[in-house]
């Protein structure tokens, strides 16, 4: 068996005051300066036996500490491109209430754009169109309230804007490879 000459370290957290970086810079390599950042974040967010409000504050400050070690390959803060500017505005809306319909249309209506508009903003930004993207969203935020609430599948659902368990559940199956409900025994051993 060989071992991969790479590892991925993958971080999300909403900052609606915070500009991405381009997409074409979403993916690095590191220096092990920032390795080391990523394995104590890690660590912290592992470590069970913390209280949990030391815990989340540790875990909060390694991501500060990561975001604001990385910068742009330009050297310069990361400005928001107006084209995706767009459509991180309504992404930071509609993380508000996943609960409610989201189409294109209402999308649309929401902000006063075409649906043409929208759908490049959010390929600029995420480089996916803007359903596959609020699927995304939902679909982790989901995993979420499976592995750490204690909400039963239906409520979750309803939480993220599925008006069917067996539809969530069905979604869920393929974007994480296991049904909600093994996805929590997984975590309660």
């Amino acid at each position: 068996m060989h071992k991969a000459p790479w590892v991925f370290f993958t971080l999300n957290f909403i900052a609606p005051l915070l500009s991405p970086p381009p997409f074409e810079q979403r993916v690095r390599k590191v220096d092990r300066k920032l390795n080391n950042r990523f394995a104590s974040l890690l660590s912290a967010w592992r470590d069970r036996t913390l209280p949990a409000a030391l815990r989340k504050m540790r875990v909060q400050a390694g991501v500060l500490e990561i975001v604001a070690s990385v910068q742009s390959l330009s050297g310069k803060p990361y400005e928001t491109d107006p084209s995706a500017r767009l459509w991180w505005n309504l992404e930071t809306e509609l993380r508000r209430d996943l609960s409610q319909r989201i189409d294109l249309e209402t999308m649309s209506r929401r902000v006063r754009r075409s649906p043409a508009t929208i759908a490049r903003s959010c390929r600029h930004a995420v480089g996916i169109p803007p359903m596959k993207r609020v699927k995304q969203i939902r679909m982790s935020f989901a995993r979420g309230l499976v592995q750490r609430s204690e909400l039963t599948m239906s409520e979750i659902a309803e939480r993220i804007g599925y008006l069917r368990v067996h539809e969530f559940s069905r979604d869920y199956h393929r974007h994480h490879g296991l049904p909600p409900t093994r996805d929590r025994q997984s975590i309660e051993q």
